[in-house]
C-alpha cells in the first residue's frame, strides 16, 4: 500500500460511510499536540524493529474468539481494542494494542501499564476522547492517523483496528502475519449493526488487498495467514 493507493480507498469510505475527512484531521493534529508534549515511542524502538522477519497474529472480535485463543502460536500478538476484554481475561495483556479508544479503555490502560505498546487512533469522532485519554498513554505509545500524517502521527494505512494492526505489522516487515477471530459477516459490537457490516467490507477489502501485495489471497476462516 502506498499514499496513492490508501488516498483511493479512503475517499471511498469517507463518501459512503459519512465520514468528515477534516475533522479527522482535527483530531490528528489535537493528538500530535499532545505527543509533542508527552513524547511517543519511537519507530526504531527495539520492540518495534523486533517485528523484522517474525510471526505476529492479529486478534480481532469475531464470535467464538475465546476458544480460539487457546490455539495461537508463538509470535508476537496484537489485539485490536475491541477484543482487549476477552484476550485480556484469557491471555493476560498483549504485545500490542490498536486501538481508536473506543473499546475496553480500563483494560488497555491496564496493559498499557504493564508494558502493552498502544497505537492510539485519531479520527473525527474521538476528538474528546483523543483528549480526555491519550495524555494517559503517551510516551509509552505511537500515534495514527487515517488522514494524511501530520507531525508525530503516523498513517500505516487500515481502517478498523483489526486490519489496521495488519498493515501496522507489515509495516515494520513480520515475515507471517495470522488474523485471529476476524468475521466480515456477523459484527459484535454494541453499535449500529449496519454500519458495522459496512466497516468490516471495507476491513475485508483492505485486508485482501494486503495479502495480494504480500504475494498471497485471503482465505477466510477462524486463522487467516496474509
Amino acid at each position: 500500500m502506498d499514499w496513492n493507493s490508501w488516498s483511493r480507498y479512503y475517499m471511498a469510505i469517507t463518501g459512503e460511510l459519512g465520514i468528515d475527512p477534516a475533522m479527522d484531521l482535527v483530531s490528528s493534529l489535537r493528538l500530535s499536540d499532545i505527543i509533542g508534549e508527552r513524547g511517543c515511542l519511537r519507530l526504531s524502538d527495539h520492540r518495534l524493529s523486533g517485528l523484522r522477519g517474525g510471526d505476529v497474529y492479529v486478534i480481532g472480535n469475531g464470535p467464538g474468539l475465546a476458544e480460539l485463543l487457546h490455539s495461537v502460536g508463538e509470535g508476537k500478538v496484537f489485539v485490536a481494542d475491541s477484543a482487549i476484554g476477552t484476550f485480556h481475561s484469557i491471555m493476560g495483556c498483549p504485545d500490542f494494542i490498536v486501538t481508536d479508544l473506543d473499546g475496553d479503555t480500563d483494560g488497555i490502560m491496564e496493559c498499557a501499564r504493564k508494558g502493552s505498546i498502544v497505537f492510539v487512533h485519531a479520527h473525527g469522532d474521538n476528538v474528546e476522547k483523543v483528549e480526555r485519554l491519550a495524555p494517559f498513554l503517551f510516551p509509552g505509545a505511537v500515534g495514527t492517523t487515517q488522514n494524511r500524517p501530520v507531525g508525530f502521527v503516523h498513517n500505516f494505512y487500515g481502517f478498523t483496528d483489526g486490519d489496521r494492526a495488519a498493515f501496522i505489522a507489515a509495516a515494520f516487515g513480520a515475515r507471517r502475519i495470522t488474523l485471529v477471530g476476524f468475521d466480515f459477516e456477523h459484527p459484535v459490537h454494541k453499535g449500529n449493526p449496519e454500519r458495522k457490516k459496512a466497516k468490516l467490507k471495507w476491513a475485508r477489502a483492505l485486508l485482501s488487498a494486503l495479502a495480494q501485495e504480500r504475494g498471497g489471497e485471503l482465505i477466510e476462516g477462524d486463522f487467516i495467514d496474509i
